[in-house]
Parts: structure tokens; C-alpha cells; sequence
């Protein structure tokens, strides 16, 4: 399972040889780190206000990058304990974005603002440990939610490992939620640097790209042919008819040569020959499709 910006989740079987087969295609959503960043851009939203946030956005970039880093740094820190705190240093132009729309300093407005774990301190904001939570609630609920519908996959009934890597990863929050909720099914798996983790295996897999056997595909894909006209095989509606030397022919045909859930092996090589539309024809452009569908008729749909 990798989780950086977002969730990518696949599974893979260790044979005999050490070497790695996929049993399962890969899947994922936006559900990653960035989601915990939305989350504290929409917390800041409810305590400066937005129209204050958006002024930062649009006018004060730098300091706005500044924000977003300091909080990514200060979100890695978090062990998820009680006494967890997250100290947030806020840049000046952001200062100076909530007194002019506010009229008051930014300790003042916190202050005032009445939320519940949340002070200010030295120019910084301070989040207490149910702040914290309610930032990384909506993300790990999210690769909660899609973990448990892989594992229900009847292909995944026999997984006993679950490795975590990714920039994400290294979040004790998420950590915790995953080992609570898998406990019984799977033992967690982080690599001490769940970060480099995935460089590192990229790296690995450019030295020895035969580790990896086979995969599953993820798409279907095709290539599009043309065929004598059949108004029973094809329908009653002409759309897709072409007329040529070779009298009507049903045209955008889908020619499957993989479809999705399909094991593809390493090495393995898939033959297929053309013949032009049309008899006098010198030049041929050939087309290859792909799509998410697994059972894919024409090329157009």
C-alpha cells in the first residue's frame, strides 16, 4: 500500500523464487497526506475566516507556501498521543491578512475565536490532541473505508501482510488506525524510512525489473477494425458504417487483445496483423485504445 499525495493499494504474492507476482490490480484515491492539508486549509477557514484565507492564497504566495510547509513539518511530529501538540508557526503576511480584515492581532482573534484546542503562542498556532484527530479524521477514515472493501475481495482472503509505504505512512495516526482495524486479518508492515521506501524500490526494481513476474492489468485495451456490415450481428442502426472498395463495413470495432483483471506476464508478447480498409491504400494509421471497462465492443463507446 502506498500513500503519499494519494492511496495506491495492490497485492502481490511472494513465489518459490523470491520473485513477486500481482494477484490483484492496483486501485486507489485522492485519499493520501493532501487530504490531511485540505483538512487544516478548511480548519484555518473556520478560525480566520475564508475570505481572510483567500487574500493570503491570492496575495501573499510565499508566506502561503511557507504555511503549508511549516504545517507538513509540524504534522510529522505527531505520535498520536494525548498530550500531542502542534505548533504551527504562522508567517507574517498571514499576520497582517487577519488584522486588516479582522482589526485585530492574530493571538487576539484566536482567542476570541472560542475553538476548542486550539491557542496561539509566539506568533504560532497550538493544536491540542482533538484538533488533530478531527484534521486527520476525514483521510484515514477514507483508506479505512477502501481497505476494507479490497479486503472483502474474495481474491484477498488470504492476505497475511499488509505493507505500508510512502510519506503518509510514516503518521503514527494512521498507523494505529490501520493495526486497530486489521489486527485480526494481517500483521502491519512500515519500513523504518516509510518515505524513501518507494525510491528505494524503484531504484531496486530498475537493477532486477524480473523481480516483478507478472501484473495484473488495470485497463482493457484494444485496437480498432472494421468488418463486413451485419445488420443482425450489428444492429439496425448504421452509425458506424463505412462505405469502401470492399463494400459497407461496420467500422470502430474493439479488438481485445487485454482486458482489465488480466494476468500479463513479463516477456509476454501479443501478435497481430492488419489489413488496409481499402485495397489501393498506401498509407495506414492505426490506433490503440484503452479503457476502464472490462468488456469493451467499439472503440467509441
Amino acid at each position: 500500500m502506498f500513500l503519499g499525495g494519494t492511496l495506491d493499494c495492490t497485492a502481490f504474492k511472494i513465489t518459490e523464487d523470491k520473485s513477486f507476482k500481482q494477484t490483484y490490480e492496483a486501485t486507489g484515491d485522492a485519499l493520501g497526506g493532501t487530504n490531511v492539508d485540505s483538512a487544516f486549509l478548511e480548519f484555518l477557514d473556520q478560525v480566520f475566516g475564508k475570505p481572510v484565507m483567500d487574500f493570503a492564497r491570492t496575495n501573499q504566495p510565499s508566506d502561503w507556501l511557507k504555511l503549508l510547509v511549516n504545517f507538513d513539518l509540524a504534522k510529522r511530529s505527531v505520535r498520536n498521543k494525548a498530550e500531542d501538540r502542534m505548533n504551527i508557526e504562522i508567517p507574517y503576511g498571514i499576520h497582517e491578512a487577519v488584522r486588516d480584515f479582522t482589526g485585530k492581532k492574530l493571538a487576539d482573534h484566536v482567542r476570541d475565536a472560542g475553538i476548542a484546542g486550539l491557542r496561539c503562542q509566539s506568533g504560532s498556532i497550538v493544536l491540542g490532541h482533538e484538533a488533530i484527530q478531527n484534521i486527520f479524521k476525514k483521510a484515514i477514515d477514507g483508506i479505512i473505508t477502501h481497505m476494507k472493501t479490497l479486503m472483502d475481495a474474495p481474491e484477498l482472503d488470504n492476505i497475511d501482510y499488509v505493507l505500508m509505504v510512502g510519506g503518509f505512512s510514516a503518521s503514527m495516526i494512521l498507523q494505529d488506525a490501520v493495526r486497530e482495524v486489521f489486527k485480526y486479518r494481517a500483521q502491519v508492515l512500515i519500513p523504518h524510512d516509510a518515505t524513501l521506501s518507494v525510491l528505494k524500490g524503484a531504484v531496486l526494481f530498475g537493477h532486477n525489473p524480473r523481480i516483478v513476474t507478472s501484473r495484473i492489468a488495470r485497463l482493457t485495451y484494444a485496437d480498432g477494425t472494421a468488418e463486413k456490415y451485419d445488420p443482425i450481428k450489428h444492429g439496425e442502426s448504421r452509425a458506424r458504417v463505412v462505405i469502401t472498395d470492399r463494400g459497407e463495413r461496420q467500422s470502430k470495432i474493439a479488438r481485445t487483445w487485454v482486458k482489465r483483471g488480466d494476468t500479463i506476464h513479463i516477456g509476454q508478447v501479443i501478435e497481430f496483423s492488419l489489413v488496409p480498409s481499402e485495397s489501393n491504400k498506401k498509407v495506414m494509421t492505426h490506433y490503440l485504445y484503452s479503457s476502464e471497462k472490462k468488456e469493451v465492443e467499439y472503440t467509441d463507446e
